[in-house]
């Protein structure tokens, strides 16, 4: 079964990831096949968090990791694939106030 490096995701993996990221098509009369074989941009993002749980489903790594840090390894290969890297996001603030309690 081939396999997709460095990821060592096989075909199976892949095509559950993308099947089960897929959203309900409303009217399978029309068009249904473009809706079936193609991605849209929040189903691609279900599908990258599909292939981080897939990938570590049967490792030790399972449930020490956060479901961030497995697709922060997934989008990392992905994105260097394409000649692009991951970019980290600014830390928030956390930010304090007031409970109802203390009105």
């Amino acid at each position: 079964m081939p396999v997709l490096k460095p990821l060592l995701l096989t075909e199976q993996m892949i095509v559950q990831a993308f099947f089960l990221s897929k959203m309900t098509v409303a009217n399978e009369n029309d068009d249904a096949n473009y809706e079936y074989t193609y991605i849209h941009r929040p189903e691609f993002l279900e599908f990258i968090g599909r292939l981080a749980w897939l990938k570590y489903k049967d490792t030790y790594l399972n449930d020490s990791w956060s479901l961030i840090k497995k697709m922060k390894v997934v989008m990392t290969v992905l994105f260097e694939m394409v000649g692009l890297a991951v970019q980290e996001p600014p830390e928030l603030e956390m930010i304090v106030s007031d409970s109802d309690d203390d009105y």
